[in-house]
């Protein structure tokens, strides 16, 4: 049951990605990935843990400025090489 509730509160890389109106090849510029990076993603494909990590940096900094909640890597549904859900 906690896991089933935990599920239903994280989100997509495309939906944070578009909360913040930015598209795949803005995010990929200023985490500093290609663009297929941030695509594989969000079609559900695995990607490094330094790539999520550069990912999740840009996502909270654009969050802060909106006084938006912080996201954690187990806050997005992707897939990161060696992690488990």
């Amino acid at each position: 049951m906690i896991a089933e509730a935990s599920a239903l509160k994280k989100m997509r890389l495309r939906d944070a990605r578009a909360q913040l109106g930015l598209t795949i090849q803005e995010l990929a510029r200023l985490a500093g990935v290609h663009y297929n990076v941030i695509g594989k993603s969000e079609r559900g494909g695995t990607i490094r843990i330094t790539s999520a990590y550069a990912i999740l940096g840009v996502l909270n900094e654009r969050r802060a400025l909106r006084k938006l909640p912080q996201l954690t890597l187990k806050s997005l549904t992707w897939s990161i090489e060696g992690e488990e859900d």
